[in-house]
């Protein structure tokens, strides 16, 4: 747009905040940001940082690119100022709202009229819509509403505008905006529909930037579903070219996975069940043999117990690296197998370390000695701290530097209680 002037201004640093007599601008409203590009006069250029409403006023902040302030405003004085659009960020934007406006009408013939807009960000990169719902939508149901806004895109459809009394508007069926204020005359952006596909028209209260027709939008790929709010949901998509970089994208990543896998892509998903099953055989396998292994230990131990006049105890670093679940299993098993009696056992490795005490029925009875009080006191050596029954309790260590001073500590409590 030639001939712009600076009809009121302010200074912002090296640049500006001035108002045009006209503009082709759009000011950041109902969602959409604003536009981008520059104004310029000879040599002198400053490049549009934002564009806001101000009262009744267009407000647009310049930095300045090349040349100096009073250069740009002396260009405006003589009536020649420059305003370039920036239509690289122009289109993407016009093609992510119009879209906003066909997945609004997707949204509420697939999940329900009480579908309402309670948000939206329209950019060049993206899309985001907030609507009211009361679930999360479930891939059948997303996927439809992404098939019907492509198919309302590949039937070219047009877009059309036209301003109106409000009262007409609404007589005609035109949804409102969340959050937009409007006056006695509204602008209605209104898209043809599809009638092979029981697409009816979308009617929208808008005053943002469009595409022409709805072929020009591209591409349409939905990239996000998640919940925001009680009974609130955010649904994001791409469209156009940053729609096609998705997909490409998208695609590279099946094309590595399916190269790491050794098949097709079309066979990843039947690859990944398969491998799966092999990892839970394998895991079902390793613990077996760790269980085995464990029991040894558990028998060995047993064997070496120290008798004590009051029963027999362990004190002992387990070698097998059992978890602690498994662990705590066989130590159960091992009260029987002590008769009367009890154990302290540390389980180190994966960066922990892990103590598991047991003590026998009869002495927890007769109040000798509790599970849960002796594995408290031997964690607490390291910097740990645990807890459990009186018969079986684990605890968690920290320093496992300290761990022959902890199960030093062990030996001293268990030969005080038992004898040995």
């Amino acid at each position: 747009a030639d001939g712009r002037r600076v009809m009121r201004w302010r200074e912002r640093g090296d640049g500006l905040e001035g108002v045009l007599g006209r503009t082709p601008w759009y000011a950041e409203s109902g969602g959409q940001v604003s536009d981008r590009g520059f104004l310029a006069a000879g040599d002198a250029r400053g490049e549009l940082i934002a564009v806001f409403k101000e009262d009744d006023a267009i407000v647009h902040r310049l930095r300045m690119v090349t040349g100096e302030r009073a250069a740009l405003l002396a260009g405006s004085a003589a009536g020649a100022l420059t305003a370039v659009v920036d239509t690289n960020a122009r289109r993407p934007t016009e093609r992510h709202h119009t879209a906003t406006h066909l997945l609004h009408a997707a949204l509420r013939t697939v999940l329900g009229d009480h579908v309402h807009q309670a948000g939206s960000l329209v950019s060049p990169e993206r899309l985001r819509f907030d609507y009211s719902h009361f679930e999360a939508p479930g891939p059948e149901q997303l996927e439809r509403i992404e098939q019907r806004v492509n198919t309302w895109v590949l039937a070219d459809r047009e877009v059309h505008t036209e301003v109106m009394p409000i009262d007409e508007a609404r007589a005609k069926g035109a949804m409102a905006l969340f959050g937009e204020k409007y006056g006695a005359e509204v602008r209605m952006v209104t898209v043809d529909g599809v009638d092979e596909a029981c697409i009816e028209p979308s009617r929208e209260l808008c005053g943002g930037t469009h595409v022409r027709r709805t072929g020009e939008i591209g591409a349409f790929t939905l990239v996000g579903e998640t919940s925001i709010a009680s009974g609130v949901r955010r649904v994001e998509a791409l469209c156009g070219a940053e729609a096609l970089a998705h997909l490409e994208q998208r695609d590279a990543l099946l094309q590595a996975a399916a190269h790491a896998l050794q098949t097709s892509p079309e066979q990843v998903p039947a690859q990944i069940d398969k491998l799966k099953a092999e990892i839970v055989a394998l895991k079902k396998s390793i613990a077996e043999s760790a269980k085995q292994g464990l029991e040894g230990e558990f028998a060995q131990l047993a064997q070496s117990a120290v008798a004590g006049a009051h029963g027999r105890w362990i004190v002992a670093e387990l070698a097998s690296g059992a978890d602690a679940n498994a662990a705590r299993d066989a130590a159960d098993r091992l009260r029987s197998t002590l008769g009367s009696g009890a154990a302290l056992l540390a389980i180190a490795g994966d960066g922990k370390l892990t103590f598991l005490a047991a003590v026998t029925d009869d002495l927890v009875a007769a109040k000798r000695l509790r599970a849960d009080e002796l594995v408290r006191a031997v964690a607490k050596v390291t910097g740990g701290s645990g807890g459990g029954k009186p018969h079986l309790a684990l605890a968690g260590g920290k320093d496992a530097g300290k761990l022959a001073d902890a199960l030093a500590e062990a030996r001293r409590l268990l030969g005080e209680a038992l004898g040995g």
